[in-house]
């Protein structure tokens, strides 16, 4: 290891024990379910939601191997997250029914609804919607840390060696499993505060290192008319408004704030920066000739090693990896609060807004997250021992949980009407249910065995959710008339 190297490693371990300092009084404040889960304070939920937004791996790092497989045509991708954000406000402002908007949150509101208006499947709907999206959010977990774990060896070690990438997952892993369990939401809101401050560090660092490597490529040209082009680009930017739509970390962002008000100052505040930070992004990994086709990295060694060989250059690798340590824990930590409050509310039918039950309440939902953290480490193991090529792997993930947008536009569309969510049937949902269960293992198999062929196969079962979507829609309004 090189002097450079040992100095990432500090920077990465400090941010880390940073982080636990941080929160190390948090715990005591931790007497209730609704304490673990819940807190109202809108500039703590607007910075944490723009934290979990800035991505290693479904952001920073699959918008620069997008740039530079698509070239430019790749921008309206964070331009749909922008549009998916503004769409979800009206959604949670008037595009459901009051019933809906006051519940504790989304799924359970709908279920309540159903079973008032159509008699007993409201329990069908959570389970139905909820267990599929925990399942591809569990594999956005893994994937979060498959691919920060890439980045990070490149920086600190300059190498590719997929042991010590599964060494530093292992680390990251074990230090947000740590402080989530103990501070549960008020200590990610704490964390955020300085993760954000890193986030921004990293990514201004990055974009302005892929900008000056070299020179720019310009054979590949600004906007691509080719068919397989177009494709990706146009299902990466459906999949970016669909996520905002079906996003767990947003809707519990959502059911942390109560006034409608609020809720659009943290949804448009959290589009706005989201947005201008992911922008040059896609820039960068368009217009410079860093080769990011052989992972993550590879790329990133070819782009920072000049950094190893002074202690300037090191002190500048040191808090690019401080930064990378911010984004991947602050993405991680709000995934795993997120997940553990709908499973906690909608699979085992609690209700994490709750004050009684005390200590025994927190240590169940300590449980339940520690489950799905091992479920989750599961997902990393394999994404290890197949090594697909990150662009199209999470497009492919994405896939899957995309067929369900359409269902809660759907849903929102319906519950303002009386009686109109008698529609959402046992039927309709196994429909939305069986393209999920078709779409995720073939559009996995693709991204292994056949990448070029994900972005069709994701239009393909988009286009087969939309379809069923109107026609329930369709249906409804006949009954209705």
């Amino acid at each position: 290891m090189t002097d450079a190297s040992w100095i990432g490693v500090g920077a990465c371990v400090g941010t880390l024990i940073l982080f636990a300092l941080t929160v190390m009084r948090v715990g005591k404040s931790i007497r209730s379910a609704a304490t673990f889960f819940h807190s109202s304070g809108a500039r703590q939920n607007l910075v944490s939601l723009i934290a979990a937004n800035i991505t290693i791996g479904t952001g920073i790092s699959y918008l620069l191997v997008g740039g530079q497989q698509n070239g430019i045509l790749m921008a309206v991708v964070p331009l749909g997250i922008v549009a998916g954000y503004f769409g979800l406000e009206q959604l949670a402002r008037g595009g459901v029914s009051e019933e809906i908007a006051n519940h504790r949150n989304f799924f359970s509101g709908v279920g309540a609804l159903i079973v008032r208006e159509g008699g007993g499947r409201g329990g069908r709907f959570s389970w139905m919607v909820l267990a599929p999206l925990m399942t591809v959010f569990l594999l956005v977990f893994a994937y979060e840390l498959f691919v920060s774990s890439q980045l990070i060896a490149g920086l600190v070690f300059a190498t590719g060696s997929p042991l010590v990438e599964a060494a530093i997952a292992c680390i990251l892993f074990v230090a947000s499993l740590s402080y989530s369990l103990y501070g549960g939401i008020n200590a990610v809101f704490r964390t955020d505060q300085i993760q954000l401050v890193g986030i921004v560090l990293f990514v201004g660092v990055l974009t302005t290192g892929v900008l000056a490597f070299e020179e720019p490529l310009p054979s590949r040209g600004w906007i691509s008319s080719d068919s397989h082009v177009v494709a990706s680009v146009a299902v990466a930017a459906v999949a970016a408004v669909a996520t905002q739509l079906y996003s767990l970390i947003n809707w519990y962002m959502i059911s942390n704030l109560r006034e409608s008000g609020t809720r659009r100052r943290v949804l448009r505040g959290s589009a706005i920066v989201t947005g201008a930070l992911l922008i040059p992004v896609v820039l960068a990994g368009a217009i410079s000739s860093v080769d990011w086709s052989e992972g993550l990295s590879t790329g990133v060694t070819s782009l920072f090693a000049p950094l190893h060989d002074s202690v300037p250059g090191a002190l500048v690798l040191a808090v690019i990896v401080a930064g990378a340590t911010c984004v991947v824990v602050s993405t991680t930590d709000s995934l795993l609060v997120s997940l553990t409050m709908f499973a906690y509310d909608e699979l085992l039918l609690h209700d994490s807004q709750s004050e009684s039950n005390g200590r025994a309440a927190v240590r169940k939902a300590r449980r339940v997250m520690a489950g799905l953290f091992l479920m989750g480490f599961v997902a990393l193991s394999l994404m290890y021992y197949f090594r697909p090529n990150i662009f199209y792997l999470l497009l492919a993930i994405g896939t899957g949980a995309a067929v369900f947008a359409p269902l809660i536009v759907l849903v929102g569309f319906l519950s303002k009407r009386e009686g109109g969510l008698a529609a959402i049937s046992a039927g309709a949902l196994w429909m939305f249910t069986g393209l999920f269960l078709l779409a995720v293992p073939v559009g996995l198999w693709c991204s292994v065995a056949h990448p070029p062929a994900v972005p069709y196969v994701s239009l393909a079962f988009m286009l087969l959710a939309v379809v069923a979507a109107f026609s329930i829609a369709a249906g409804a309004m006949r009954d209705v008339t």
